[in-house]
């Protein structure tokens, strides 16, 4: 499983939403998921423990309900990837 830290979160969610506040919060088997808000949109930095493949996932999501991006990154050089 890929380790998460919160410095790596901020770097990820920042490109997006700058100044943003990164909390962190418990999940399941220990793994850890960090969120920010700003505004209706939100996002959510984790890793992508769901499919296994190794990657760091972050979602931004409307709170409306109107659309959601999935992007991964590689967790070595937080380059986005496919």
């Amino acid at each position: 499983m890929v380790k998460l830290t919160k410095k790596t979160a901020e770097t990820l969610i920042r490109r997006y939403f700058r100044g943003a506040v990164v909390v962190g919060e418990h999940g399941n088997g220990g793994a850890r998921t960090y969120r920010a808000k700003m505004g209706d949109l939100s996002a959510v930095c984790a890793n992508d423990w769901i499919t296994g493949n190794g990657k760091i996932i972050l979602i931004i999501s409307d709170s409306r309900g109107n659309g959601t991006i999935k992007m991964y990154f590689d967790p070595k050089t937080l380059k986005r990837v496919l």
